[in-house]
């Protein structure tokens, strides 16, 4: 992946840079970010419609089972990035550190660490990791 940033082309495995840019022009709403490897489920808009926390982490469908969420595993290797839904207000100056497999694990660590009361769980798959592969 490539990604321009103030006019300097900047390579990025695991699209850090791309998601940096991105947390940079978004002001508000919610910030979602899909991986190349995970579809969302046909409930997800429809379960987080009315989502009353900053934060709302749900399970994940991996084919074989199902990755569960719980606040005492909101950490690296216990969570995907397509698992959480976050209103860009919480997001803050949290930035993702380029380059780094964990990138998004220690994202949601982060946020979660600094803000653990503005998170919601919903014990229900809205996304499928690899479905396409099924």
């Amino acid at each position: 992946m490539v990604v321009f940033d103030n006019g300097e082309c900047k390579e990025s495995i695991n699209g850090g840079h791309q998601r940096n840019c991105a947390l940079d022009a978004i002001t508000d709403g919610w910030v979602y970010f899909l991986d190349d490897d995970t579809i969302i489920h046909p409930d997800f808009f429809s379960e987080l419609a009315n989502a009353t926390t900053s934060a709302v982490a749900f399970e994940q469908d991996l084919g074989t089972w199902i990755r569960k969420v719980v606040p005492s595993e909101m950490r690296v290797c216990h969570i995907d990035m397509g698992q959480v839904v976050i209103r860009r207000e919480l997001i803050g100056n949290t930035r993702f550190i380029v380059d780094q497999h964990i990138e998004d694990g220690l994202f949601i660590e982060s946020i979660y660490k600094s803000n653990p009361n503005a998170w919601s769980f919903i014990d229900k798959p809205l996304c499928y990791y690899n479905k396409l592969r099924w």
